[in-house]
């Protein structure tokens, strides 16, 4: 005689996880993302406009932020000259070949010629 048995069949439930958990690990991502490239608060100032700060990578090109900044105050970019702790600032540098740190400043000055003796 033969016994039959009765398979069990065994439920396996699909948990979703909330939003919210969802959410953390996107925001767990992001920080773990920040700790390997951290960001810089860059402030960009002039005498006759406020300041504006920017958040930037530390490898990041400046030609971005000071264009930004030249088109935001409808400032001419070829008129400026931006200095940091009075160097000149170049289009192709970044925060981390000027040793910048979170707080420091760009100062933009208007490019001046002459200012000499007249000679005669």
């Amino acid at each position: 005689m033969m016994m039959l048995r009765k398979q069990q069949h065994s439920t396996t439930l699909k948990i979703r996880r909330p939003a919210a958990a969802a959410a953390g690990s996107l925001i767990f991502r992001q920080e773990e993302k920040m700790k390997k490239d951290p960001t810089t608060l860059i402030r960009v100032r002039a005498q006759q406009h406020p300041p504006v700060t920017y958040l930037m990578g530390p490898n990041s090109l400046l030609k971005h932020v000071l264009r930004n900044y030249c088109t935001r105050n409808s400032l001419l970019y070829e008129s400026k000259r931006f200095l940091d702790n009075g160097n000149r600032v170049r289009q192709n540098h970044t925060p981390a070949d000027l040793g910048m740190e979170d707080g420091d400043a760009i100062d933009a000055v208007s490019h001046m010629l002459g200012g000499g003796a007249a000679v005669t």
